[in-house]
């Protein structure tokens, strides 16, 4: 038989209250064989009560079901793909990184280079690369595929 290795002081009010909630007393723990005991699951209808809470849980994210198509979930990022508008993280690159810098435009170029949306800046630094390197490289064409940089021809 198991010996209970711990002294505990438990008031009355601790003791009933643990008596009506799970039926023991706390003078059984000491006299209880720790080598015979077993481990029981909830009732059924505790495991339904159980499941409801986890349900109702705003920050449970298991609970939503199954898992739902991207296209779903993400469709922007679907589209940006299928249209192959998705750039390359700058740290999956084998180009080396760009250098961050500081220059003043003409304000009418800068609100036409912003006209067009996000990736302005991407689309600036292609036409300034085509200007003074001759050189035209098309970013929508770049995709990320396994890690490697695949490049349409």
């Amino acid at each position: 038989m198991y010996t209970w290795p711990m002294q505990y002081e438990r008031d009355e009010a601790d003791r009933q209250a643990n008596l009506k909630k799970h039926g023991i007393d706390f003078a059984q723990v000491e006299a209880f064989d720790w080598s015979t005991a077993r481990i029981v699951g909830p009732t059924p209808e505790e495991a339904v009560a159980i499941d409801a809470a986890i349900a109702d849980d705003p920050d449970t994210w298991l609970a939503a079901g199954p898992m739902r198509p991207a296209i779903v979930v993400v469709p922007h990022i679907v589209k940006a793909y299928r249209e192959g508008r998705l750039t390359i993280a700058p740290h999956l690159r084998k180009e080396p990184p760009k250098t961050r810098v500081t220059i003043r435009l003409d304000a009418d170029i800068v609100a036409r280079l912003r006209a067009d949306g996000p990736g302005w800046q991407t689309r600036a630094n292609a036409a300034l690369r085509e200007a003074v390197l001759g050189k035209e490289r098309d970013i929508r064409s770049e995709r990320v595929l396994g890690g490697n940089t695949h490049t349409s021809e």
